[in-house]
């Protein structure tokens, strides 16, 4: 039997908590949850690049976001990026493969299992968390598009 094939998945992971709480600045409960869920796709972590300021983006002057690859498979990149909103911190993060690159071919549906290994993009509720949202975009391939269920 032939699995359905799809191309460039991504999956984007947006997270918000209130900063109005007792935990401020690195030991904020969002910052800890987005070093746990790093921790499952890379070396890199969120928290030593925090950059603490009145700024949208919480990271040093002239980072937009902190870039990843995983180990293991090149092929799947990602990023993540702290913002502050007013009352509240954020956190998007995005892990898949590059559209861009002409060179990926398709690939079978069970790879978006990779995107969240052991359940990890749930983040625990705490009375202060606000929510997440999570997105999943790919592109069909010309037989996936023609499949009648």
């Amino acid at each position: 039997m032939m699995t359905d094939r799809i191309f460039a998945p991504n999956l984007y992971l947006c997270a918000y908590h209130l900063r109005e709480d007792d935990t401020q600045g690195e030991t904020h409960p969002l910052w800890l949850n987005c070093d746990r869920l790093l921790s499952h796709f890379t070396d890199s972590r969120l928290i030593p690049h925090l950059h603490l300021s009145e700024h949208r983006i919480l990271l040093p002057p002239n980072q937009t976001e902190i870039p990843f690859t995983l180990p293991n498979n090149s092929e799947f990149e990602g990023f993540i990026q702290p913002l502050q909103l007013q009352d509240s911190y954020g956190v998007f993060f995005n892990i898949g493969y590059d559209e861009e690159n002409q060179s990926l071919e398709d690939v079978e549906i069970p790879v978006l299992q990779q995107f969240n290994p052991d359940h990890q993009l749930q983040f625990p509720l705490t009375p202060f968390f606000l929510g997440e949202t999570l997105i999943l975009t790919l592109w069909l391939n010309r037989k996936t598009q023609q499949h009648q269920p």
